[in-house]
């Protein structure tokens, strides 16, 4: 091997290494690694994530929606049973959320 190309590797290798800086908070899945090693289309792994993360926020917003039905419930019935109460929790929660 020539001195001439041993220097542009040796080049090559260092502006490499000054590259490395500009990555060292970049994080890749362990899975997206296997699907490159498996010769798959790592778009197809992008697309499986936000599909899955679609169905998570669905349900997660499925959760929200219950809760905030059970709130309603709860508040209707305790007004109902303990009237002074909950209009001084209803007068409280107004003030903490302005």
């Amino acid at each position: 091997m020539s001195l001439l190309c041993r220097i542009g590797e040796k080049s090559e290798d260092f502006e490499l290494d000054q590259m490395r800086n500009q990555f060292a908070d970049v994080k890749v899945p362990l899975e997206l690694l296997d699907v490159l090693d498996q010769g798959k289309n790592p778009q197809l792994y992008t697309k499986e994530v936000l599909e899955r993360t679609l169905q998570k926020n669905k349900e997660v917003n499925g959760k929200v929606e219950t809760y905030k039905k059970f709130h309603a419930a709860l508040l209707k019935e305790l007004g109902e049973e303990m009237p002074e109460d909950t209009m001084t929790y209803r007068n409280i929660r107004d003030i903490l959320d302005k």
